[in-house]
């Protein structure tokens, strides 16, 4: 049995059975059926194992690694959300899982105050289901209305904890797996 390990960005989003003629037109990195596989960096230094790429600090904050820069970071805020068209309510955003960080940069102007950096969800800060009418992507400007009401799991920006950058380990990129035998 061969696998195929789909990679997009620095987050693996799946592992699924391939067969002989895929796994030889080199469509995916292949991984042992067994044992499953772990990541090294350029010079064969284990990063981590299992599917995800992602490390914890001493304070057991969640942090993404970028397979391509060997970079420890946080998951990227791609939009900002509000009750309806102008984006004058207060900013949600999708709810990350508590303790996982997120990188913000957005302008004072979209959120009455500069935010650029590392922030965790608080353990005990509870998501909401509901919906929003309108977002705005950090840093644009720009308020977009969806047309109709989306609801998901969202969290009040406000409600994040800043958190210093993060030290690097000193990987050498680009990361890469192997299985494990």
């Amino acid at each position: 049995m061969r696998y195929a390990i789909v990679v997009l960005g620095a987050v693996v989003v799946g592992c699924d059975e391939i067969s002989e003629g895929e796994a030889d037109s080199g469509l995916a990195a292949e991984v042992a059926a067994v044992g499953g596989y772990r990541w090294h960096d350029a010079r064969g230094v284990q990063v981590t194992e299992g599917p995800d790429l992602v490390t914890f600090d001493a304070q057991g904050h969640l942090w993404q690694i970028d397979a391509e820069t060997a970079k420890v970071g946080g998951l990227r805020v791609e939009q900002l959300l509000y009750d309806a068209n102008p984006c004058d309510t207060l900013p949600r955003l999708d709810a990350p899982p508590a303790g996982m960080v997120v990188w913000i940069n957005v302008p004072a102007a979209e959120v009455h105050s500069e935010v650029k950096g590392y922030y965790v969800r608080a353990d005990d800060q509870d998501a909401e289901w509901g919906g929003y009418g309108a977002y705005r992507k950090p840093g644009d400007g720009i308020c977009r209305p969806v047309g109709e009401v989306e609801s998901r799991w969202w969290i009040y920006f406000g409600g994040l904890l800043a958190l210093p950058n993060p030290e690097q380990p000193g990987w050498l990129a680009p990361l890469h797996p192997e299985p494990i035998e």
